[in-house]
């Protein structure tokens, strides 16, 4: 996905998803849920793991989820999907 089509899909601009993808801005809840969906994934699946983080540098490190913040997450991602 370019980064032209995912400032479409959230609705910001090129130069905005440049700042989240290095890591000077942060993705909020929605943002991470549209686009978990629109790959056909789960946020989960976006979010780094205890034992991924690792492997981020220090300034990514200090910008990613802990585990509280995965859950919360989650839990929106889990009701979305359920049937109303």
């Amino acid at each position: 996905m370019t980064q032209v089509k995912l400032a479409d899909l959230w609705g910001l601009s090129r130069t905005t998803v440049v700042n989240i993808e290095r890591g000077r801005q942060r993705v909020s809840v929605h943002q991470l849920v549209l686009l978990a969906d629109h790959l056909g994934c789960t946020t989960e699946d976006l979010i780094p793991t205890s034992s991924e983080r690792g492997l981020l540098s220090p300034g990514l490190l200090n910008m990613a989820p802990d585990d509280r913040a995965v859950s919360f997450v989650s839990e929106i991602s889990a009701a979305r999907r359920k049937p109303s």
